[in-house]
């Protein structure tokens, strides 16, 4: 499905101004950042790359949404029952794909992750190495089962932006679309 390697920007010191910014009032530790891995039409940030561990604790999203529009976006796409119809649109058109996807977003975390924090995790509490090395937990914690879960909108766009493609990426692509035709 996809095999080239995870690009992304290097943060200059306006990526970190526009950054901290659209990250006001939310809850954020700097020290997670790796890169910008996704830019709007105007160059600024929209979806951040994060460390998989920071001291020894794992992060569940390597990818991180900080435009304020899309963040906005998202949960408006979610309150209008978003994520239960990304599922049924997954479940229809791309089932096979989804175990798939979420499986790289386990290889995007552990290759991201600081060897010697792996290595330390591994020492000192092995049932969080082991589930954090488990290819059956994919992007934010999302179990892979039978089940299609997407647990939210704002994963599946920031993940989408990132990597330029995604299970649901039509339904995705056009419903981001009109609601932004929608409610101009």
């Amino acid at each position: 499905m996809w095999n080239k390697p995870l690009s992304y920007f290097i943060i200059t010191n306006r990526d970190a101004d526009i950054i901290f910014q659209q990250m006001k009032g939310r809850k954020f530790n700097k020290e997670l950042l790796l890169g910008v891995a996704s830019r709007c039409m105007c160059g600024k940030p929209q979806v951040i790359l994060c460390k998989s561990l920071l001291n020894g604790i794992p992060f569940p999203n390597n990818f991180w949404m900080t435009c304020p529009i899309l963040v906005r976006t998202a949960g408006q796409i979610e309150s209008f029952g978003g994520v239960k119809e990304l599922e049924s649109y997954i479940e229809e058109n791309s089932k096979d794909k989804w175990k798939t996807y979420n499986r790289l977003h386990t290889k995007i975390r552990v290759n991201l992750a600081d060897k010697n924090e792996l290595s330390a995790l591994k020492q000192n509490n092995y049932a969080q190495y082991i589930k954090f090395c488990d290819e059956n937990i994919g992007m934010g914690g999302i179990r892979i089962n039978k089940e299609i879960k997407v647990k939210c909108l704002h994963l599946q766009i920031a993940s989408f932006l990132s990597l330029g493609f995604h299970p649901g990426q039509d339904w995705l692509k056009d419903k981001i679309a009109s609601f932004h035709l929608n409610n101009l």
